[in-house]
């Protein structure tokens, strides 16, 4: 099990090689993003065009299809009870724009990014509080941030966390 990769990058850093194996497609996620080697400043220029194209995009996305691709009806009832409309739209637009991105380590640091915005412990763009603890309760009409608003923040905790700048 990789877990978010923990034991890892520790192997990593340490100069083994570490192989590790987890169901859970999040973690393996985060895992092979935390390996990764990462150049601070393309990550973040990457970020700030993800964002910029996200803007454009979110114009012509409806509330009516601000979900995820291929959603079958228990899925957008489930995104129209935790994200209010203004976060479906953005969310729909990062998350679209993302996955046009062609570099798979890129991609891959964008979905952390994007990932970061959802998954907190009280304030982040859904309506729920304690995501981080599988605990979700929702909290409030609206969330308390909007998505495009801190998904800059988002790509700078991912660049300050990697252990190996490339």
């Amino acid at each position: 099990m990789a877990g978010s990769g923990t034991t890892l990058v520790t192997a990593k850093l340490r100069g083994h090689e570490a192989i590790g194996f987890d169901r859970d497609p999040l973690a393996v996620l985060i895992a092979r993003s935390w390996l990764a080697s990462v150049n601070a400043e393309v990550l973040q220029d990457k970020g700030r065009e993800v964002l910029a194209k996200a803007h454009s995009r979110a114009k012509d996305i409806s509330v009516g299809n601000a979900y995820p691709r291929h959603s079958d009806i228990e899925t957008k009832e489930f995104v129209r009870y935790w994200f209010d409309s203004t976060n479906r739209i953005q969310l729909s637009a990062l998350s679209d724009t993302i996955s046009r991105l062609h570099d798979p380590c890129l991609r891959d640091l964008m979905w952390c990014a994007f990932s970061r915005l959802i998954i907190t412990k009280k304030i982040g763009v859904s309506r729920a509080m304690d995501v981080s603890h599988s605990r979700p309760h929702r909290s409030y009409d609206k969330a308390p941030v909007n998505a495009f608003d801190r998904f800059e923040n988002a790509v700078k905790y991912i660049v300050n966390a990697a252990p190996f700048p490339k």
